[in-house]
């Protein structure tokens, strides 16, 4: 023990050009048992950082797992996703390794109480505004499907859907997720498309074209939502998507719902039918 605390009084204080074997040394030691020895390794890494001008988020990375949530979101995951695609890799293992560990161990000591759960990693990646890392690392972080199962990620989904303003990445998060599992089309049309419709999603550029999308490749599930759009969206929609024009028709003709749309929809609809009769 006093071995470990005078090696971490050397590595709290390295010299310059040595921080390569400080982190070494931080490292070896948090694979210790020891939950002292884990706290006291945690308190000099985030001493080096916080020298560091909180910037060399290199140090933290070892101690991810015993990190709390505020810890953590903010400006170290800011700055963990701009490293190679394999460092936040092994990084968001650590985190999501030690998240499966406290639900199976609830009592485990050396984790605290308000560690960082899979649903908390993927919010706070949303919350970044450096869209095309934070693109990245959620794909990074999705891939660990034993954790990200079909389960876990439809309620990230409902979760992220209910946020306002609703993320920016979220639409592209969403598509990925139905690529990775089909099996979430049907709750995603039914619950989490109509919760971006209470948010006037049609108001946003960004989530509009990923709702379009999603529309398109997912019709005719997809029509339900876009029956709970106001007329005016309805008809942005399908001029933009205009092939999915006669299948939306055949899905209102089959479900009988022609009589619950607007006037003005109905209208657009029978003109849009016959320019495409008209060319055949």
């Amino acid at each position: 023990q006093q071995e470990r605390k005078e090696l971490l009084k050397l590595t709290q204080n390295f010299p310059q050009g040595a921080d390569m074997v400080a982190l070494r040394v931080i490292r070896l030691l948090m694979d210790e048992k020891d939950v002292t020895a884990k706290k006291e390794v945690a308190a000099v890494a985030k001493y080096i950082y916080a020298k560091s001008g909180n910037t060399d988020v290199r140090f933290l990375i070892p101690i991810l797992p015993v990190l709390t949530r505020t810890e953590l979101k903010g400006n170290v995951l800011s700055q963990m996703i701009k490293l190679k695609e394999e460092v936040i890799s092994i990084s968001f293992k650590k985190i999501l390794v030690r998240a499966r560990e406290r639900q199976a161990h609830p009592l485990r000591q050396h984790l605290p109480d308000d560690s960082v759960t899979p649903g908390d990693l993927i919010i706070y990646l949303h919350e970044i505004t450096d869209f095309a890392n934070a693109s990245k690392a959620i794909r990074v972080a999705l891939n660990y499907r034993e954790v990200y199962t079909a389960e876990a990620v439809a309620t990230i989904l409902t979760q992220l859907a209910q946020l306002q303003p609703t993320p920016k990445l979220f639409m592209r998060t969403l598509l990925l997720c139905l690529q990775m599992h089909p099996n979430l089309v049907t709750l995603s049309c039914q619950r989490v498309l109509p919760q971006l419709i209470s948010h006037r999603v049609w108001e946003d550029p960004i989530l509009w074209a990923g709702f379009l999308k999603c529309v398109k490749e997912y019709h005719p599930q997809s029509f339900t939502a876009v029956m709970q759009l106001p007329d005016a969206a309805q008809i942005s929609l399908l001029k933009q998507e205009s092939s999915i024009v006669v299948p939306f028709v055949e899905y209102l003709q089959k479900q009988a719902r022609t009589a619950s749309i607007s006037q003005r929809l109905v209208e657009f609809l029978r003109e849009e039918v016959g320019k495409r009769k008209a060319k055949q």
